[in-house]
This record gives C-alpha cells, sequence and structure tokens, in this order.
C-alpha cells in the first residue's frame, strides 16, 4: 500500500479499522480471471509478476 500523504483530510486511522460488512460486498465486484491474470502480484512486499499488456498499454 502507498505511504498515506501527511496532508490528507481522510481519517486514516477510522479506515484502517473499519470492517467491511456483509451489506457492503454487494458494491464490491467478482473479480474476473481477466483481472487476476492483470494483477500485480506480490511476495514479501517484493513485486515478483507484472503484467506485461497493461505495461506495453502505458507506454
Amino acid at each position: 500500500m502507498n505511504e498515506k500523504s501527511p496532508d490528507s483530510e481522510t481519517n486514516w486511522i477510522k479506515v484502517d479499522e473499519h470492517i467491511i460488512q456483509p451489506e457492503e460486498y454487494e458494491e464490491l465486484p467478482e473479480w474476473t480471471d481477466a483481472m487476476f491474470a492483470a494483477a500485480d502480484v506480490y511476495e514479501n512486499g517484493r513485486l515478483i509478476h507484472r503484467d506485461r499488456t497493461r505495461q506495453q498499454n502505458t507506454l
């Protein structure tokens, strides 16, 4: 996760403490195989896989 900006007006402590309730799951999209394939994969905080297609599209 990115560092939290000290200039942010967001109450990050409240955000970090929030526990998602069952009714909130309806707002979250189901992950597709394509979404999993395009995701960056980290192990112990180190990037071990990045989708090359996404990298090429941003150049």
